[in-house]
């Protein structure tokens, strides 16, 4: 679990096999670190329908917003368990970087 003020943006991937079926999310790090230089990120990579990306980063802004302005707790953006995902058209969780 990420606190909402973590959350850095997100990016679909431009090329390759998996072009417009995935988004990236980044993370300020949930972990202690001696790295130094540069901030340290992780990353949630989730498997998308083709061509959904833009209302896909509309709903996850939109359900973080309204969790922030009525102090919802949190926000489940997948949940690959449960099946529970944010918006209709993320289909899953393909990698989870932490870094």
């Amino acid at each position: 679990m990420y606190p909402a003020s973590a959350f850095k943006g997100a990016d679909l991937l431009g090329s390759g096999p998996n072009s417009g079926t995935q988004i990236d999310l980044y993370f300020k790090t949930s972990r202690i670190t001696t790295v130094v230089g540069g901030e340290i990120e992780d990353k949630i990579s989730l498997t998308i329908t083709d061509d959904k990306e833009k209302t896909i980063k509309e709903g996850i802004v939109k359900s973080i917003n309204d969790a922030l302005s009525n102090s919802a707790g949190f926000v489940v953006i997948a949940d690959d368990e449960n099946g529970v995902y944010v918006h209709e058209n993320i289909t899953g969780v393909s990698a989870i970087t932490l870094l």
